[in-house]
């Protein structure tokens, strides 16, 4: 509580109230100076709450007047009920009833808090409002809490979430022919991070102690299949498809579709190896580096290394296109184009479609038919039967590579293309240098712009030169039909056209000096 002091020697007396008593101090009188009622000093004692009052001993002071501090009573300090909190976070204070409130004041509730080593998180506003109202429970004190560590946690870079959710598309729509079933990555692509725990923030409580927070959690990186944990980031071995497992990522070099792919999975691009164990239904696509392998037919696009289709490959509407790096292996083709860098090889029949293979066409089991469009191979077709008694217009080529053929063409444009630039570079330098200021900088660069033109000119003519060795070992294409070449067929061996006019049977077609030689098969 707050001393208080009432009177002063100028008055003859000085009245205290302290914590520890209250003190009567009466002064020898002076001149002029009126006698001090007892009465008074009793009624300033009962103003002031002192109601533990010693009359006789008042009257001898006054008496005596000695100028001495006298003890004449005690003050009934008020009685404060504490609620601290078991975590020390907080301090609720109240007074009993009955407390004398002219003793509570804010210094006297600092200083209750003071003595009881309350020094962190005082609120100055509530302790002025306890002192006013000290009937009332008011929360003087709050610590600060600790925050807590973060656990540690794994960030993905694959939104595994949005599975079977179609791509959005501009203006607002969607791609319902790319579903997300599947996520595709490469070779070195980031999967997935650890984002590691954190410590936390240390606090304070209302006695000024430090309290720690708790830590978070580790959690490991685990690595799954074909995958590598480089510090705290995961990535990808291969190329392939990423699977999300329990805790980890895996990536997989094949891609296995049960039954169809049609509008419930939408169109399929990987990296590896596909299975498929339904069709590829018109519209939709399947496209990989790898091999496919699909058990149904195939009524769409689809692009690989090698393509095996154990049904057929169909091309209503002229939706059927297969397209491969090496071989293409089925059992049928019918209204379809197909392509194969290396062999296609077809069980039963060819019909109306356009097939072209680098090396050979083979359609040698069941039927072996080839019946209307064109089948193309660089250096054998080999068939059962060709054509048929209405006279359908069908068309065998061999003797030329189509991507060969296509690729030197293509070689010869950049030849020529370079023999300029670097026929311009000589006549440049050729005018810089017998200028009469000479640009020696300038002549620098095409000279290094020359070397390197010249290089790429060179190995240019040497892989031209070696696809043309390439297509001219073609002379030795034939052609070959195990049982009967029908009337119409037109049989075609650079330079030569040769229009079958009546069938034949077990024949091999062949360049010969002037023309088309047919053989026995």
């Amino acid at each position: 509580m707050d001393n208080k002091a009432i009177g002063s020697q100028d008055v003859g007396y000085l009245l205290e109230i302290k914590a520890e008593g209250v003190f009567l101090t009466v002064y020898p009188l002076a001149d002029g100076q009126e006698v001090l009622d007892q009465m008074k000093i009793v009624s300033l004692l009962q103003e002031n709450a002192v109601t533990d009052i010693d009359e006789e001993l008042i009257g001898e002071v006054l008496e005596q007047r000695t100028g001495e501090q006298v003890a004449i009573g005690s003050v009934s300090l008020p009685k404060a009920e504490w609620h601290i909190s078991s975590d020390k976070m907080t301090v609720i204070v109240s007074f009993v009833e009955n407390s004398d409130s002219v003793l509570i004041t804010p210094a006297y509730v600092q200083d209750m808090l003071a003595e009881r080593g309350i020094v962190y998180g005082v609120i100055g506003e509530n302790v002025r409002y306890l002192a006013a109202h000290p009937e009332e429970e008011v929360l003087l004190a709050h610590g600060l809490r600790p925050i807590d560590g973060d656990n540690a946690y794994i960030k993905k870079y694959i939104d595994f979430s949005r599975q079977n959710i179609p791509s959005e598309m501009e203006y607002d729509r969607v791609d319902y022919k790319n579903l997300n079933l599947f996520f595709i990555v490469k070779k070195g692509d980031l999967l997935a991070e650890r984002i590691p725990q954190t410590k936390g923030t240390p606090g304070k409580n209302v006695f000024g102690q430090l309290v720690h927070p708790r830590a978070g959690r580790p959690l490991p990186l685990n690595p799954g299949k074909n995958t590598q944990v480089d510090g705290d980031k995961l990535y990808s071995l291969i190329d392939g498809q990423a699977i999300d497992g329990h805790n980890n990522i895996s990536v997989v070099p094949t891609l296995k579709i049960d039954g169809d792919v049609d509008v419930s999975k939408g169109n399929i691009h990987f990296n590896g190896t596909i299975f498929i164990s339904g069709s590829l239904r018109e519209g939709f696509s399947v496209v990989t580096s790898g091999d496919i392998h699909i058990s149904g037919t195939v009524n769409g696009v689809v692009e690989g290394n090698s393509i095996y289709v154990g049904g057929g490959i169909l091309g209503a509407h002229g939706n059927g296109s297969v397209k491969a790096k090496l071989d293409v292996h089925s059992t049928f083709i019918e209204n379809a184009n197909v392509t194969a860098g290396r062999d296609v090889i077809v069980s039963n029949v060819i019909l109306h479609s356009t097939v072209s293979a680098a090396h050979n066409v083979i359609v040698k089991e069941r039927k072996g038919l080839i019946v209307g469009g064109k089948v193309q191979a660089g250096n054998l077709i080999d068939a059962r039967t060709v054509g048929n008694t209405s006279n359908i217009v069908t068309l065998l080529k061999v003797g030329e590579n189509p991507l060969l053929s296509k690729e030197l063409r293509e070689l010869e444009r950049k030849i020529s293309l370079e023999s300029e630039q670097l026929e311009q570079i000589e006549n440049n330098i050729h005018w810089l240098e017998s200028s009469a200021n000479v640009d020696n900088k300038k002549v620098l660069e095409l000279k290094r712009t020359r070397f390197l033109i010249a290089g790429n000119l060179q190995r240019d003519e040497k892989q031209a030169d070696e696809l043309s060795e390439d297509i001219g070992q073609l002379a030795s294409a034939k052609i070959m039909v195990d049982d009967i070449v029908y009337t119409g067929v037109k049989i075609v061996i650079p330079p030569f056209i040769y229009i079958v006019q009546s069938s034949v049977q077990h024949v091999c077609f062949q360049a010969g000096e002037e023309n088309i030689v047919l053989g026995s098969y």
